[in-house]
């Protein structure tokens, strides 16, 4: 092996240079084709016309930077923390240094997750979203969720950290009331 060095000046402006990017990484359910890297240009651009110029370049193994034109269009797409794409999603996470995709362990994955006793006033998305954020990010509401066709319990899919403890209940509250919401795992 040889060793080279390289100069802190070069490496301090590639640092500067990369303080508007974001880095994100596409997931896929099982059995979906990988998008394109125009397909998924195409689907961004709607989401984020009002951004000015933005740049998606692949790193490989599903992973890509976003460049942005300033600081705060970067923080307004890092926080909508994650985008449903067709057919999958793209989950956005600050930018690091040294990032290799080939050396990235991941310890989050995508799981259903069912929510029992859960009153149906609360059966909207954003109040189910608000409280299963306890959990990790979540991603969407199943077909069934969505329209209230069964009230046994509310699917939602949601990124979580394996490395984090996975309760089997959470208390939600609100102003003078508590309730207790059972959570299984699929």
């Amino acid at each position: 092996m040889i060793v080279v060095r390289i100069d802190e000046a070069d490496y301090f402006v590639g640092l500067e240079d990369c303080k508007t990017n974001l880095h994100g990484r596409v997931i896929l359910s099982k059995g979906d084709k990988p998008l394109t890297h125009l397909n998924l240009t195409k689907q961004l651009q709607p989401v984020w016309k009002a951004l000015g110029p933005w740049k998606a370049i692949p790193l490989g193994k599903g992973f890509y930077e976003f460049k942005f034109a300033s600081l705060e269009y970067m923080g307004w797409a890092l926080g909508m923390g994650f985008l449903k794409l067709s057919p999958s999603f793209l989950r956005l996470f600050a930018w690091t240094k040294d990032f290799v995709p080939a050396t990235m362990k991941s310890t989050k994955t995508q799981v259903w997750v069912r929510q029992y006793r859960l009153p149906l006033e609360y059966w909207r998305s954003r109040a189910i979203f608000s409280f299963i954020k306890g959990l990790g990010t979540p991603f969407s509401l199943d077909e069934n969720t969505m329209r209230k066709k069964r009230g046994m319990f509310a699917r939602v899919l949601v990124d979580i950290d394996m490395l984090s403890p996975l309760p089997n209940h959470l208390l939600v509250e609100r102003p003078n009331y508590t309730f207790v919401v059972g959570v299984e795992y699929e």
